[in-house]
């Protein structure tokens, strides 16, 4: 019985451990659209306080972009360095091809990281950018919806409309 319960504790827990990058990446997603969504709502809403907002986000972005990007940069030189010791060491040709085959394998994976790191963070900037300006982009349009709307109401009367003080005590 004991090896049973063993056995199905195990199973359990291999699920659950096969389950977790899929449970991460679903609680990720749903955390990034918390994010946009309540800086949209912000922006848009209350574009003074994300102005703040913006210039507190600004400088954690870019600290954590440097971060990763040196992260990246210095794994690339630590395997330079490697290969030139392991290079050294290698004394047949099909040795010195295995190093090359390794250290190029982790070089492009290394680079494909970087670029998609360098993509991402180039589409955040420009979202948080589009954000910023979306106050003055709406501006302009409602100016110029209203600009319509009193030209229209113009034409129609002939006169300025007027406030009425009607219901007011």
């Amino acid at each position: 019985m004991y090896a049973d319960t063993k056995t199905a504790t195990c199973i359990l827990m291999e699920k659950a451990l096969n389950s977790y990058p899929a449970m991460l990446t679903t609680f990720l997603s749903g955390l990034l659209l918390a994010i946009v969504s309540g800086l949209t709502f912000v922006a848009y809403k209350h574009p003074k306080g994300y102005r703040r907002i913006f210039w507190m986000i600004v400088p954690l972005f870019a600290i954590l972009f440097v971060g990763n990007v040196l992260t990246y940069v210095i794994e690339i030189a630590v395997g330079i360095r490697q290969l030139g010791k392991n290079a050294v060491k290698v004394e047949t040709e099909l040795g010195k091809v295995s190093v090359w085959a390794s250290f190029i394998e982790s070089l492009n994976d290394n680079l494909t990281k970087l670029t998609w790191i360098v993509a991402v963070s180039f589409g955040i900037s420009l979202f948080l950018l589009f954000l910023y300006a979306l106050p003055s982009i709406l501006k302009c349009y409602q100016a110029s919806d209203d600009d319509k709307e009193s030209q229209d109401k113009d034409k129609t009367s002939g006169t300025q409309p007027t406030k009425s003080m009607e219901g007011t005590d």
